[in-house]
């Protein structure tokens, strides 16, 4: 369960008993343990929590406060609209068609718009500054639990990939930009939430996450049920749930779905327009505008205007593609009661029991229970090839789905179903109303679920679509040395308009048009058009992009690594040869298989987890080419039967696999044990890398030529 650690002011007053100005403070931490942060309210801030963690403010609303909300946004408007009267009426359109008939001579006029300007400039910057946490000023903070709404303050986190290649001067503006961002939490992205009720329970929203307030730490908490730890303990869970059961961890937990929020054009407009660059180009406009340069000022204007629309499209037409995406659901068969009832995959929770059909989209992250599995899952990790899932043992063996070795019993959110163990549905399907017992058989094939929504893989790799960590690379950090630069440039240059044009208030203006060279309005919007030329065309190739900016490190790529040679230059995998090891001595390499001893045809044939359903192979493509060169066939044992799979030589000998460790990453190996029909003898099998093989075997049946015979093979891509 992720942890939700609430710390109380050092006056150590419970939140019951608590007086108006002591408020409750709720921490929140990613990870799985519990964290301790000193703090009392008058001085936490999201700056001082460790990286994951996340600071909780209540608010309740006010009447007064949305009346002085309300009046705020319309001075925003006020100072935009009190600027254009000004330009307007330098061009004779306010009163009576005469220039300055609001103001009196041309002087007044231009010493109030520099006035205004300057006020609605530092307004308008005061307005971005705060626009998160605008709403929340205007209300009143108190303890969460009678909270409105809940403020959720985190630190952006930041990859920072520099490669080592700064100079002393980009070091010291790094340090200094660093220095700036931690004293003014620039780094800080707040977020309001609503509350919500569920009866008497009370939780938040956020990031596609629930949160829900738990009374005895005094803050809200995001809720991952740990059914076992073992295989055995898993199997316990095959009753599956009771709908109490359900229904409490639902409320916990939240629907096994993912609602993406996208707004409509004219609200992703203003979000876009509503920005420091957006500010500045508008900024610069209206000197244009009122200086006369109204032709160049109306260019420019549209300009910015068809390159926030185009930017504006592209990433609405993309977060729709991430919606359909992340936004599916179906209908399953659960065990719910003992019975087996139809439900909405919506409706899923850790502990459900599923039953798996061919063809089904899997709807959340769990374990086998019964029967095996075959699915894909292109969607998640990009490998085309089917995967073979087998059921959990009844042994106290560890199980992590995050480590290689469980993933063979697990399957996730997002795959695909291709086969599967017979039929799933012993009966007509029963009203979960109704609750009519099934009287026929048990599905074959049976899944547990253990993880839905965001806790699930595809759930964690859509919030990482829809919240990306930021990037800087070495040429952000130079960016910013460049930045400084055209800063004490632009302050030298409007110094110099001052001083050399007399300090009136034409120097003025002739200043910002220098600094406005220096900085070109048109200088983010042609970055925009070239962005979504290149989102265009990456659309084209079925390759969508919400962050548009991203694209540009795209071209920072000087190398990429696969390590998947094979399938990239090939379709399939083909069976070349074998050499056999005799005496400590390679012997040639040999393509017929009966040719081979009895003991490396039988070893040939077994290790590896290759199954077959309806009459088709599905496993590892070098499983596959490796079981079908040998000949031999595979005959499926049934459940309860002392062995997991019985072989068939061409010749009718016969061999039962007794025991199988699939094939793990970190230990680069897979074995078998098997036991031939006919003189009951035992083989163990070891099948692997050719390092992992050397390290494994004895000193002195290793050959004194291995490696360079090996390196050889490599070098053919052979495995």
């Amino acid at each position: 369960m992720r942890r939700v650690c609430s710390q109380l002011p050092k006056t150590q007053v419970s939140p019951s008993v608590a007086s108006d100005k002591q408020y409750e403070k709720g921490v929140v931490q990613s990870g799985p343990s519990s964290i301790d942060v000193p703090m009392s309210d008058a001085t936490v801030s999201a700056s001082q929590l460790p990286a994951g963690s996340m600071l909780l403010r209540g608010y309740k609303n006010d009447i007064a406060g949305l009346f002085m909300y309300g009046l705020t946004l319309l001075s925003t408007a006020g100072w935009i609209a009190l600027l254009m009267i000004i330009v307007l009426d330098y061009y004779g359109k306010v009163k009576g068609g005469v220039a300055y008939g609001l103001l009196a001579n041309s002087n007044d006029s231009m010493s109030v718009f520099i006035f205004v300007w300057h006020l609605a400039a530092i307004w308008l910057i005061a307005m971005l500054a705060c626009k998160r946490r605008l709403r929340n000023y205007f209300r009143i903070e108190c303890s969460l639990p009678q909270a409105r709404v809940v403020q959720v303050e985190e630190r952006q986190e930041e990859v920072i990939m520099t490669e080592g290649r700064q100079n002393r001067l980009t070091q010291l503006v790094t340090k200094a930009y660093n220095a700036v961002v931690l004293k003014f939490g620039l780094n800080i992205v707040a977020e309001s939430c609503a509350t919500q009720h569920i009866g008497a329970n009370q939780f938040i929203e956020y990031r596609c996450t629930r949160y829900v307030f738990i009374e005895k730490a005094g803050s809200f908490e995001c809720h991952a049920f740990v059914l076992g730890e073992t295989h055995r303990s898993l199997l316990d869970c095959h009753n599956g749930l009771t709908s109490a059961e359900a229904d409490a961890r639902l409320t916990r937990v939240g629907e096994n779905f993912i609602r993406v929020y996208v707004p409509s054009f004219p609200v992703g407009l203003l979000q876009e327009l509503f920005s420091y660059t957006y500010l500045y180009q508008m900024m610069c406009l209206f000197v244009w505008f009122y200086f006369n340069y109204f032709k160049l000022a109306l260019v420019q204007l549209c300009v910015i205007l068809i390159s926030a629309f185009i930017k504006v499209f592209i990433r609405l037409r993309s977060e729709r593609r991430v919606k359909m995406l992340a936004e599916r659901r179906n209908q399953c068969r659960v065990r719910r009661n003992g019975v087996w009832v139809d439900l909405d995959t919506a409706d899923l929770v850790p502990g459900d029991v599923v039953a798996v059909e061919a063809n089904m989209e899997v709807m959340c992250d769990g374990c086998v229970l019964r029967g095996e599995v075959v699915v894909d899952e292109s969607s998640l990790t990009g490998e085309a090839m089917p995967v073979r899932k087998l059921p959990l043992k009844n042994e106290a063996i560890a199980y992590d789905p995050q480590n290689s070795a469980s993933k063979a019993y697990s399957v996730y959110a997002g795959t695909r179903v291709l086969q599967c163990t017979g039929s799933s549905y012993g009966s007509a399907p029963t009203s979960l109303d109704t609750m009519v017992p099934v009287d026929s058989a048990e599905p074959q094939t049976q899944i547990l679920v253990l993880r839905t929504r965001t806790a699930t893989d595809k759930g964690k790799l859509i919030q990482r679509i829809l919240f990306p960590i930021r990037y800087s690379f070495v040429l952000d950090e130079q960016l910013r040395v460049s930045i400084l630069a055209l800063l004490a440039y632009g302050g030298v240059v409007f110094g110099l308009s001052i001083w050399l044009m007399g300090a009136d208030r034409t120097s003025w203006y002739y200043g910002l048009f220098v600094v406005s060279q220096a900085f070109p309005p048109l200088l983010p919007a042609a970055l925009v058009i070239g962005q979504s030329v290149a989102a265009d065309r990456l659309r084209r190739q079925q390759i969508f992009c919400i962050d548009l900016p991203r694209i540009n490190l795209c071209g920072k790529v000087r190398l990429m690594l696969f390590d998947k040679t094979g399938t990239l230059t090939h379709s399939g995998m083909q069976f070349y040869s074998v050499q056999e090891i005799a005496n400590t001595t390679f012997g040639d390499a040999e393509q017929n298989i009966e040719k081979l001893s009895d003991q490396i045809q039988i070893g040939l044939a077994s290790c590896h987890a290759a199954t077959e359903i309806d009459q088709q192979l599905i496993g590892n493509p070098v499983d596959v080419e490796q079981f079908q060169a040998t000949g031999w066939r595979i005959e499926n044992n049934r459940e309860g039967a002392h062995s997991l799979d019985t072989l068939i030589a061409p010749d009718h000998r016969t061999v039962h696999v007794v025991r199988r460790f699939e094939f793990e990453h970190a230990r680069q190996s897979m074995s078998v044990a098997v036991q031939d029909a006919a003189t009951r003898h035992v083989h163990v099998f070891v099948k692997g890398s050719f390092e992992r093989i050397k390290k494994i075997a004895r000193v002195d049946s290793v050959p004194a030529d291995y490696d360079a015979v090996t390196a050889a093979w490599a070098k053919q891509g052979c495995y």
